[in-house]
């Protein structure tokens, strides 16, 4: 696969925003269910180029005879959840961009693994919940967003602090200032249509809402 390729992940959360994530899977390459996501995809009419998991949380009969499907069936006791494991399957075949899908709500320790595995990723993976995308940076990973003035943007310290944010184009801006853990920089807007962040050293969660009233 070359560098244009993005994978979009389905995992076993909850689904609110089903028509944004069928669009962002349709316009993926590469389609894989973590384990329990295959209830998601089977709802919509989606089948997946591959299933991965330890498989405690699907309905094997899905796609039984499909032999298009590839299955990945991992040991139950493992040091990853299947989410993750689907992560690394998408950079192995050469995926430069993962998009996580259903990967909120429901149990609160793998929501948090999977807002964990952005921190562990910049700039490569995301987690796409309606209007609003996750997606962590650091010194290397800059970022660029096209919008509306008055979507929102809040950069969240992943750690104890975050070294010399520069903003352009938020209606609060930051000017080589430290961003220490806390609640600071939630609700950032955009001031104009587009916007760039970078810091210099730590790392940032960037949580982008659209406002498509604007």
């Amino acid at each position: 696969m070359d560098k244009r390729i993005k994978a979009c992940i389905w995992v076993n959360g909850e689904l609110r925003f089903a028509d944004k994530a069928k669009e962002a899977t349709v316009e993926s390459n590469l389609i894989i269910a973590a384990d329990g996501g295959t209830r998601h995809l089977s709802m919509l009419g989606i089948k997946p180029h591959i299933i991965i998991g330890d498989m405690d949380s699907t309905d094997r009969s899905l796609w039984e005879n499909d032999v298009s499907i590839e299955r990945i069936v991992v040991p139950e006791e493992k040091n990853k959840t299947d989410t993750e494991l689907a992560v690394d399957l998408a950079f192995e075949r050469g995926c430069f961009q993962v998009t996580l899908l259903a990967a909120m709500g429901g149990r609160i320790d793998h929501m948090l693994g999977n807002v964990l595995l952005v921190a562990k990723y910049p700039g490569q993976v995301a987690i796409l919940e309606g209007e609003s995308t996750l997606v962590a940076i650091d010194n290397t990973h800059k970022l660029k967003y096209k919008g509306n003035i008055g979507d929102t943007l809040s950069l969240i310290p992943f750690g104890k602090s975050v070294e010399k944010v520069q903003t352009v184009g938020l209606k609060y801006q930051l000017d080589n200032e430290d961003i220490l853990i806390g609640t600071k920089g939630i609700s950032n807007q955009l001031s104009s249509k587009e916007c760039y962040t970078c810091i210099s050293a730590g790392l940032l969660l960037t949580c982008i809402l659209r406002n498509n009233q604007l």
